[in-house]
């Protein structure tokens, strides 16, 4: 018929090595090779995450499974994870306020130390370090729990007890994650504002009355 079938070669084309290719035509063939590995590796995870997140919708419904976790993640995750975002959360109140104090030139009403300190750590740093700390610590630590489940083989006997690994595991963290973290920002917060305030007071000039003023600037 005269027509040639191309899909005899097709096979050749798609498995030979590059490198066995003339050096012109192999320039060109392995940006097109390797845009083609990116473009696999791009959609395959976004359909990873797209059925994960079809597993999660339906692991949701086995409340049974995934309830009695929920207050022991919230303890894991928040609870715990408290005193380090205090600690960070008030260091970094202290520097925020002398740092704008010692910028401030003269004439300046001193209240603004107050008023910059909750804004900054309100608006700003509070919640950014809170959800640092989490993903750090709590992060790290779920890594490392579930990655060990799975060397162990644990994750393989709970499928074999009839639970399901996603409801029993990965829904209880999520839950925990997103109740707690607020709680956990509220409480950074309050404690870099509290320590802005110390910090004001007791090493630079700022009065008392002064940062207070700052700090209820708006609110009156």
């Amino acid at each position: 018929s005269g027509r040639i079938s191309w899909s005899r070669f097709a096979p050749s084309v798609l498995t030979r090595p590059t490198g066995s290719y003339p050096i012109v035509p192999r320039a060109g063939l392995q940006t097109f090779r390797g845009i083609g590995r990116g473009a696999l590796a791009l959609f395959g995870g976004i359909g990873a995450r797209v059925l994960f997140v079809r597993e999660l919708g339906r692991a949701f419904t086995e409340v049974r499974t995934w309830s009695r976790e929920v207050i022991h993640q919230m303890r894991a995750i928040g609870v715990d994870s408290l005193p380090l975002a205090i600690m960070v959360a008030s260091f970094i109140g202290g520097v925020i306020t002398i740092q704008i104090r010692y910028q401030l030139f003269p004439g300046i009403q001193l209240s603004i130390v107050g008023l910059s300190a909750r804004q900054i750590v309100i608006l700003e740093t509070g919640p950014l370090l809170t959800g640092l700390v989490l993903a750090g610590r709590v992060g790290a630590k779920m890594t490392a729990e579930i990655a060990t489940m799975r060397v162990t083989e644990q994750i393989d006997a709970l499928e074999t007890l009839s639970f399901d690994p996603v409801a029993f595991l990965v829904i209880p963290r999520l839950i925990a994650a997103v109740i707690m973290l607020p709680i956990l920002t509220i409480f950074a917060d309050v404690f870099g504002v509290l320590s802005g305030l110390m910090a004001a007071v007791t090493i630079t000039d700022v009065k008392y009355a002064q940062f207070m003023e700052g700090v209820r600037l708006g609110y009156d």
